[in-house]
């Protein structure tokens, strides 16, 4: 559902051919374009997720707080998984949109913000994980 736009990718390719086309084959026919676009989405997802899960999992320890003040009342409330939801959904459809709509061929800069996003949440996911462990 999240990718949507690739299925239109994929499709073209799979058209031309599914039966003398191999897996690999097709996705090598698919635009670097599109490339970039899944590698930045995934990145958001990715660290989204492991912010999640790796923040879910240290709170259940005795000796882990958060110190996000906004966390802290997000978690309270609840609405900590919606929100994280909507960032992502949010941090996919803009840039898709924006480059789906845009009259320019080199807005590439636009896929660099679910990129950033990404690693952010990455760094945290990292963090969270080494004071698990410690």
């Amino acid at each position: 559902m999240i990718y949507l736009g690739f299925i239109i990718d994929v499709t073209k390719v799979l058209k031309n051919g599914f039966r003398s086309l191999s897996f690999m084959e097709s996705a090598i026919q698919m635009s670097t374009k599109t490339w970039r676009e899944l590698f930045s989405y995934s990145i958001l997802t990715l660290g989204t997720l492991g912010d999640y899960v790796s923040t879910h999992v240290g709170l259940s320890f005795e000796n882990l707080y958060e110190i996000n003040p906004l966390t802290i009342q997000l978690v309270a409330m609840r609405m900590w998984l919606p929100v994280n939801l909507v960032l992502v959904m949010l941090g996919i459809a803009i840039p898709f949109l924006i480059i789906r709509l845009s009259a320019e061929e080199n807005n590439r800069f636009v896929l660099s913000f679910p990129i950033v996003h990404g690693v952010i949440r990455l760094s945290a996911c990292v963090w969270n994980c080494s004071l698990i462990l410690m």
